[in-house]
């Protein structure tokens, strides 16, 4: 004799009766399987599995276990505290299992369910397997039915005259799935190589954030050493605002360090070594920066942004930084930097005398009012690195080194157009 099997809280060995929601398919041959088209009571575990079959009556107590019986005619208890939700077959879904127990299995009955479906509250959702599987028996007797094969997202090739799915459409162009969308193959390769530079970045960055956390116990020598061997180009970029985020000088001068000995060299590093000669005034980042690994020509135009800047300072260290690179592609902008006019806030001092002080970054004295003032600055650093680069001493004149510039790198022997 059989006899009923209670499912315990510890035993759901029941992956043969788990469904990922009911959907409904025709059988590879075509068949109508009328049992297996039919929809059923549904139980929903506490564990996310879905059981459907039959559910006999539910007991109004609610310590009581509920009695299925699976597709397969397994009946078994099943423990209430197992259990999120009960689902018995409503009056709707019940007329539509009479119905195919007695349709005929030709295209016309099939069509003739489709409408019926589609009329119910909520039929094309709550019918949507079915439907689907009904417009696959109409494929099977009319298998160019335009409206069915369209609405199972089948294409039809003009120059082969023949209908291919979705899949069949989209793969012979060179896509493929993800999710609800299709997309090229080229897309999915390089959205996996996104992810997975992520997902590398993820763990550098980690192992930056342990250095990090180490650093007090390790010497200076120890924190560079061990930050290049993290600091490949793909960690560069979160170094460099790492970098400049910091205000402490020992930290930012590891950081120019790994900056210099990082292989190979990018345009992150560069960009923060000029930081360092710039900002922290350092001259070793300067050396580093002749170093042959770096483009001196890229370097040369970080730096000559900072001829134009607001900072007499800046626009004196951008010019004697140049001027060591020996930088010719910064001539023209060497040249109009030599003369740069500045605003300056005199500073009041005891004796009644004021210092200027300000965006010029240097002093001299005044007598008089403490009113901002423009002036211009002649910048010696600026005429020196003209000197060094073409040889020649023009002073402060502008124009003669435009000359000189025009002289030596404009090709010769072509007219101009009338």
């Amino acid at each position: 004799m059989n006899h009923p099997k209670k499912i315990s809280c510890l035993v759901l060995a029941l992956s043969f009766l788990v469904s990922t929601g009911g959907s409904v398919a025709a059988q590879d041959d075509g068949g109508f399987n009328r049992e297996y088209l039919k929809i059923q009571d549904r139980l929903l575990l506490q564990s996310g599995a879905l059981l459907q079959g039959v559910i006999a009556a539910v007991p109004e107590d609610k310590l009581e276990p509920v009695s299925f019986e699976s597709a397969t005619g397994d009946t078994m208890l099943i423990d209430r505290k197992l259990i999120s939700k009960i689902e018995k077959v409503d009056a709707v879904s019940q007329r539509y299992n009479d119905a195919i127990a007695t349709m005929k299995d030709d295209a016309q009955s099939h069509r003739d369910m489709i409408a019926w479906c589609e009329e119910q509250e909520r039929g094309r959702t709550r019918f949507r397997s079915q439907i689907m599987f009904h417009l696959k028996r109409i494929i099977f007797f009319e298998p160019n039915d335009r409206s069915a094969r369209t609405k199972l997202g089948y294409t039809f090739l003009k120059d082969d005259k023949r209908w291919v799915s979705e899949a069949q459409f989209w793969g012979t162009q060179g896509y493929a799935k993800q999710g609800a969308k299709w997309n090229s193959l080229l897309h999915n390769q390089a959205e996996k190589q996104l992810d997975d530079r992520g997902d590398t970045l993820a763990v550098k960055r980690k192992k930056f954030g342990l250095w990090k956390k180490n650093l007090r116990r390790m010497s200076h020598r120890e924190a560079v050493d061990n930050l290049v061997a993290i600091a490949d180009p793909q960690l560069m970029p979160h170094l460099l605002n790492e970098f400049k985020d910091s205000n402490d000088k020992g930290l930012r001068a590891v950081y120019a360090e790994a900056f210099a000995l990082a292989r190979p060299t990018t345009s992150q590093a560069a960009l923060g070594l000029v930081g360092a000669v710039m900002e922290d005034g350092s001259d070793i980042a300067l050396d580093f920066l002749l170093q042959e690994d770096f483009n001196r020509k890229q370097v040369a135009g970080y730096l000559a942004v900072f001829l134009r800047s607001k900072n007499n300072r800046e626009v004196r260290r951008a010019g004697y930084a140049l001027g060591q690179l020996n930088s010719e592609n910064a001539i023209l902008a060497l040249a109009e930097a030599l003369e740069t006019k500045h605003v300056v806030t005199p500073a009041r001092q005891d004796s009644g005398a004021t210092r200027t002080q300000g965006n010029a970054g240097g002093d001299s004295f005044q007598f008089g009012g403490n009113e901002a003032v423009s002036r211009v600055f002649q910048n010696e650093e600026v005429r020196g690195a003209l000197q060094s680069i073409t040889g020649e001493d023009y002073g402060f004149s502008k124009e003669a080194y435009q000359q000189w510039y025009v002289r030596n790198y404009t090709h010769v022997g072509l007219k101009a157009r009338r």
